[in-house]
């Protein structure tokens, strides 16, 4: 049953992904399936309601898809967009942009970004409301490699004196 829970969730993910840049790994919501997705879920979702021509969104965006991009590894964590010009959700205050909330599982109250906005301002974020963030698994294999083959060079360097 788990199963067949979390593949509707992937599909209704995957059929929310919006092309706001075709390399982002933010999720693209809209009014019609922000219910169904954030409401309705069981994941910790964090949504960034934009403008498309505010500065201020737009520079956020690269940063906004960094942190997207760090958090992956992380089942549990969905990080999203709306253009909230062209959509509109009963009872989600936007009073400018970009306006940044996060609803935590189980959860239909948001809880107001008003951090950083810089990567490492949004992972405190998550830790100061109780979420946990670990590192990347193929970033700790990828230092390891990087360590052992940093050894074999000094020790071949070594070897040559």
């Amino acid at each position: 049953m788990k199963f067949v829970g979390t593949l509707v969730f992937t599909l209704l993910v995957i059929s929310a992904y919006g092309l706001y840049d075709a390399n982002s790994p933010v999720v693209q919501l809209t009014a019609r399936n922000f219910e169904d997705l954030v409401i309705n879920s069981n994941h910790v979702w964090v949504v960034e309601f934009y403008a498309p021509w505010c500065g201020h969104c737009k520079a956020l965006a690269p940063k906004y898809d960094e942190l997207a991009a760090k958090l992956a590894h992380i089942d549990d964590i969905v990080i999203a967009k709306m253009d909230s010009t062209a959509n509109e959700v009963e009872g989600v205050n936007i009073r400018g942009f970009p306006t940044l909330k996060m609803w935590k599982k189980g959860s239909n109250t948001p809880i107001d970004f008003n951090g950083d906005r810089e990567v490492d301002g949004f992972i405190e974020f998550f830790k100061q409301n109780g979420i946990e963030i670990t590192d990347a698994p193929e970033a700790a294999a990828t230092t390891d490699d990087a360590a052992a083959t940093t050894e074999t060079e000094t020790e071949t360097d070594k070897e040559d004196l």
